[in-house]
């Protein structure tokens, strides 16, 4: 962080005037340190929870004692970094938005940082807008068609990556689960990790025709 906010320095020094963006703690104790009376604006984006995300990363497997005692020291280490970073107030003369990927995030950070609510916003980039009975009902029959599901299939759906935090591996032993109550149900996998998740879904020894994985472009999903 500090050879970061370093090189970075010089570049700002130089600016009449700036808006810095920052997405996630980590970057944000570094735009943190940059800020001067220049920056008229000053927005951290809020994606997740950095030291809860790597404590669960650390549970999925049974670490060795010396692994054990460096995930405990870096998760209290990523976990004062948060809150430091979180608790941290701006310059009178900067205008401070915190923006969270999700109302539920916002909520959990206002209530253990203190972060005042005229602070927030939410990323509305990253959250699709409502669709309308219209839209579901087209979107339904243009999937199912071009996936050969049958309508009265019931479809269970995954959309993100693989990482543990994710939880990809527990949804495909629930969706086993429930495929063993039902064997008409199907499973529909969004993600940028084909691999991984494929590794998995050997593993589960899935039926090929109830499932289908699929990388799918941002601004097309």
């Amino acid at each position: 962080v500090l050879l970061a906010s370093i090189q970075c320095k010089k570049i700002f020094s130089s600016l009449p005037s700036y808006i810095l963006q920052t997405r996630g703690p980590i970057a944000g104790a570094i735009g943190q340190s940059l800020l001067t009376s220049k920056c008229t604006q000053f927005i951290m984006q809020a994606r997740g929870l950095l030291a809860e995300e790597f404590l669960y990363s650390t549970q999925i497997d049974t670490p060795s004692w010396y692994k054990k005692i460096y995930s405990t020291i870096r998760y209290y280490q990523l976990a004062f970094f948060e809150k430091k970073t979180y608790e941290w107030r701006p310059l009178a003369t900067t205008l401070y938005i915190c923006e969270s990927v999700s109302p539920a995030l916002q909520h959990y950070l206002q209530t253990h940082y203190a972060i005042k609510a005229h602070h927030f916003t939410i990323a509305a980039n990253d959250i699709p807008e409502a669709l309308t009975i219209q839209q579901k009902t087209m979107w339904n029959t243009i999937i199912r068609k071009k996936l050969t599901i049958d309508p009265n299939t019931t479809v269970f759906i995954y959309n993100g990556s693989c990482k543990p935090w994710q939880c990809f591996k527990e949804t495909v032993d629930f969706f086993k689960q429930e495929f063993l109550k039902n064997h008409s149900i199907y499973l529909l996998i969004l993600t940028t990790d084909i691999n991984e998740c494929r590794n998995i879904i050997l593993q589960a020894h899935l039926p090929k025709h109830r499932y289908h994985l699929t990388t799918v472009p941002y601004n097309e999903i």
